[in-house]
């Protein structure tokens, strides 16, 4: 396995983000955030919102957004409402 692929010799998750030169729009303090959370899988997030939850501080979710969903604001002080 080198730098640039994976042990199947395909690209990592990190290294197809690159070539997309993807830049996430970073958070500003006291702003609001509103995010569709999808069908549930976090596989189906888009970039923007993937990217969000890893920079909010706190996250206000509902029994629509799944535990899998919410794990990804891992850091966020987390609001069921």
């Amino acid at each position: 396995m080198n730098g640039s692929t994976n042990r199947n010799g395909h690209a990592t998750v990190e290294q197809a983000l690159a070539r997309l030169k993807f830049k996430p729009r970073e958070l500003e303090p006291g702003h609001v955030w509103l995010a569709g959370a999808g069908p549930g899988d976090p596989g189906c997030l888009t970039l923007e919102v993937l990217a969000a939850l890893g920079q909010c501080d706190a996250l206000v979710y509902d029994a629509l957004v799944s535990p899998d969903v919410v794990a990804v604001a891992a850091s966020a002080e987390l609001f069921y409402a």
